[in-house]
């Protein structure tokens, strides 16, 4: 399943803003281009991969086959917002053939369960401007928008922190 997660991962690379392939970490968001000297094949997220790879996540599965996956950092303090959030989402991902049937809604809403018990306890995530695919969905799961960096990914390009707290229920089911 790794090496599914893996593959998939890296087919949506390029779909990301700034790339995958071009940051150090999941929470990297610079803009600087990375290192030449690394061992990685140039051009694939191996970098970011690795990070992903130690995250906590929830994947929906087929099978041996992921349709989708979400990577997150539980009781993590963002100094953005100035509080710690009981699950910080820094990756989501959705097979290009699953798109459009909800399986984002179907990963965070397991999420967002196994957290609802927790009191107070909330999930955050971020996105950029033009990801509406993903602005559809925490719009859909009653995410709100606590904070936005202007022009963050470049030029009309905001990166976007949404938060909810996880016992309110999602519209989404499983």
């Amino acid at each position: 399943m790794r090496d599914a997660l893996r593959r998939l991962l890296f087919s949506v690379d390029k779909e990301f803003h700034p790339p995958l392939s071009a940051r150090r970490t999941p929470v990297d968001l610079t803009l600087t281009p990375l290192p030449t000297a690394s061992a990685d094949p140039p051009g694939e997220p191996w970098s970011y991969w690795r990070g992903v790879a130690q995250q906590s996540g929830v994947v929906l599965a087929e099978g041996d086959e992921p349709l989708g996956f979400l990577a997150f950092r539980p009781a993590e303090h963002l100094p953005t917002l100035g509080r710690t959030v009981a699950a910080h989402v820094t990756t989501i991902v959705v097979r290009h053939d699953r798109r459009g049937h909800r399986p984002a809604g179907r990963i965070y809403g397991h999420l967002l369960r196994l957290l609802a018990t927790t009191p107070g306890a909330s999930v955050a995530t971020r996105t950029w401007t033009a990801n509406t695919p993903h602005l559809h969905v925490l719009a859909r799961l009653r995410f709100a928008e606590v904070h936005r960096i202007l022009d963050a990914r470049g030029p009309g390009q905001d990166t976007i922190y949404f938060e909810r707290l996880a016992a309110d229920p999602p519209r989404e089911g499983p």
